[in-house]
């Protein structure tokens, strides 16, 4: 599994959901995403990009970017 997309069913990504994926690379969120626990995407060493729908919420990008500083965290 290198590249997830979270389909629109998935509210929240409970907590080290995706927890040492290592070859997991990209992720994009779901529109209807309210939550992500903390570390949902721990150790996931490969992970270079996240994808946030604007639909998102404000709280939930800033959150990413700050827990994972060295992902890219686009915002579309």
């Amino acid at each position: 599994l290198t590249e997830i997309a979270i389909p629109d069913s998935v509210e929240t990504i409970e907590e080290i959901a995706f927890a040492k994926c290592t070859s997991l690379t990209k992720v994009t969120l779901s529109d209807s995403l309210k939550t992500i626990e903390e570390r949902a995407f721990e150790d996931c060493d490969n992970l270079a990009q996240i994808i946030v729908p604007v639909s998102v919420s404000e709280d939930i990008f800033v959150r990413l970017q700050e827990e994972y500083p060295n992902i890219e965290i686009i915002r579309e």
